[in-house]
């Protein structure tokens, strides 16, 4: 609400109170583009950070630091992978569910016809010459 808003309907709001209101709902419900802009920043003053360490600090310690990086790496790729498996294992749950019922219907079907086959077989082969039999 706006300051005249509030004068319109004749309210009395405490100004902390309001202040910290409109706070909670920017932090907690934030639009798209602040978020955005935060994230932004942060990877932006990480990898500051880390060039700033990096000249600063030991090449022991920047060498520990990157592999705790590529392990960190590795683990989140390990986690990717896992995660991906995981969709695939309930894919092909699905899929080999389908394939059943796809083939015990094609065989069902091939039965029918096949049973109509031979009686028409049967029928044509009694009309005919009994040593074709």
């Amino acid at each position: 609400l706006s300051h005249n808003d509030v004068l319109a309907l004749k309210l009395h709001v405490n100004k902390p109170l309001k202040l910290c209101l409109e706070e909670s709902m920017v932090m907690h419900n934030p639009p798209a583009h602040k978020v955005a802009h935060y994230f932004r920043s942060k990877v932006k003053w990480e990898a500051k950070k880390g060039r700033i360490l990096g000249s600063c600090m030991s090449e022991k310690w920047v060498k520990l630091r990157q592999e705790v990086t590529n392990k960190k790496d590795i683990e989140a790729g390990k986690a990717r992978l896992l995660e991906k498996k995981e969709k695939l294992r309930e894919v092909e749950e699905h899929l080999d569910d389908d394939l059943r019922a796809t083939s015990r219907n094609l065989l069902e079907n091939l039965a029918k016809k096949d049973k109509t086959l031979s009686k028409v077989m049967g029928n044509k082969l009694k009309g005919r010459d009994p040593r074709a039999m």
